[in-house]
């Protein structure tokens, strides 16, 4: 399949603006790769578009569940929240972005499905990170049902951390952060 061709396929299957698809595009594939492999929604895409950046630490693997790099890399956030930070972007394998997600913390990248050649995006703020979790660990394991009684036993820091912003301040935060007026 030439560019073209995989240009006009991920059209048909992504509602991310074409505005966003190029001004993302423009920064990506003069680091590498000759495409990128659109996912049908990107929340970031406009913040990774204009604040993104190369992230060129040192990669350690953390291997989690394969194919599932949103879910593991928030899982090893909420693991040490004052330990890590949250990454969402796109990563380059080979010849093609594709969206990504990864965890650093002050010397590394950590990567939890596949090791790839490079890394671009932003780091989420508090309130966009807590909103990850909930979107691809909460939602992802229980999207009609509420959890067992035993689950937030083993989520704490995500229960305290949700206590302690309250869901007003919750909404607050990830607007602030949204616009750039914190981390």
């Amino acid at each position: 399949m030439n560019r073209i061709e995989k240009m006009v396929s991920e059209c048909q299957q992504t509602s991310i603006p074409l505005e966003f698809r190029k001004r993302l595009e423009d920064k990506l594939l003069p680091l590498g790769g000759s495409w990128v492999s659109w996912p049908e929604v990107d929340p970031d895409i406009a913040d990774i578009a204009d604040r993104g950046k190369l992230f060129l630490q040192p990669v350690q693997m953390r291997l989690g569940e394969p194919r599932r790099p949103h879910r593991n890399s928030a899982k090893l956030w909420a693991s040490a929240m004052d330990k890590y930070k949250l990454v969402r972007g796109y990563a380059l394998s080979k010849d093609k972005w594709v969206d990504h997600s990864w965890v650093i913390d002050e010397k590394n990248i950590y990567e939890t499905t596949y090791r790839y050649d490079r890394y671009f995006g932003i780091v989420l703020g508090k309130m966009t990170s807590l909103r990850f979790w909930i979107e691809n660990v909460y939602y992802s394991y229980y999207p009609n049902d509420d959890p067992p009684d035993n689950f937030w036993d083993d989520h704490m820091s995500i229960l305290e951390l949700i206590h302690e912003t309250g869901y007003s301040t919750f909404a607050r935060g990830l607007e602030a952060e949204a616009q750039g007026l914190c981390d």
